[in-house]
């Protein structure tokens, strides 16, 4: 005789099921941004549920940033759009909490990086290549400045994958900023720039606008392959391949 094997099956809690609804409305723009949730009596009558699992249940849905809550007398929940930036900060502590190697965040960075730059080149409008410009003289006017440089070099990179116009790309961009912006800022105090590396970084930026702006796609990809290279043995040489991602502040 076979054995029959059973299945749990798993029950939602309530608080769960009503963050699911609401989240649901919120996305398909059902609820508008800067919009207020119906109050806490409404929500229960409207969910035929209790006031602790409605408050859980805004609790869940606040921990996401779908909305913010108001406490107080005159408080409520008013509907956000989602912060990309939210995301992207919890996804780097999780890489933080892995004891991810410094290593590996810049392997990643080789694949995403110069293919978002062959996307850029296919895909950029005038509109892109003036932004892309405007990043890179604002790197060139801080070249003197060891302190806001290594940010504002993590911005351009940044602003290619962003430009490239491929949504989940700009969010592995967005993963990738805090993670580079720190450890950039490390490498400059572990060794203060010389004058050549900010100067070749420039370069190679520069090299890249004229590739955009050309829409030549083989070129920006191989350019921005070799500005990786460069960038990935400045960084695994300064702080050590084997050092895990840190996302702590750096003293300046």
């Amino acid at each position: 005789m076979t054995e029959q094997v059973v299945e749990p099956v798993r029950i939602p809690k309530a608080a769960a099921v009503v963050a699911t609804r609401l989240r649901r409305r919120i996305v398909s723009g059902d609820l508008e941004h800067g919009g207020s949730l119906p109050n806490e009596s409404e929500l229960m009558r409207h969910f035929e549920v209790s006031r602790p699992t409605v408050r859980e249940a805004l609790r869940i849905l606040e921990s996401e940033s779908l909305i913010a809550v108001k406490r107080g007398a005159n408080g409520g929940a008013k509907v956000q759009r989602p912060d990309v930036s939210v995301t992207a900060r919890h996804a780097a502590l999780w890489l933080r909490t892995q004891q991810t190697p410094l290593a590996d965040v810049f392997e990643a960075r080789r694949v995403i990086e110069p293919a978002a730059a062959g996307l850029l080149a296919a895909n950029r409008t005038d509109e892109d290549l003036e932004a892309l410009r405007q990043s890179h003289g604002r790197l060139l006017a801080l070249a003197d400045n060891p302190v806001a440089f290594p940010s504002a070099a993590a911005q351009f990179h940044l602003d290619v994958v962003e430009f490239a116009g491929n949504r989940t790309l700009a969010l592995f961009g967005r993963i990738m900023l805090d993670i580079v912006d720190t450890h950039n800022r490390a490498i400059f105090h572990v060794r203060p720039p010389d004058g050549g590396q900010v100067e070749r970084a420039n370069r190679e930026h520069a090299e890249l606008l004229a590739h955009v702006a050309a829409r030549d796609v083989d070129a920006a990809v191989a350019s921005w392959e070799r500005h990786m290279s460069n960038a990935t043995r400045l960084a695994l040489e300064t702080l050590g391949a084997d050092t895990t991602i840190n996302l702590a502040e750096m003293p300046p």
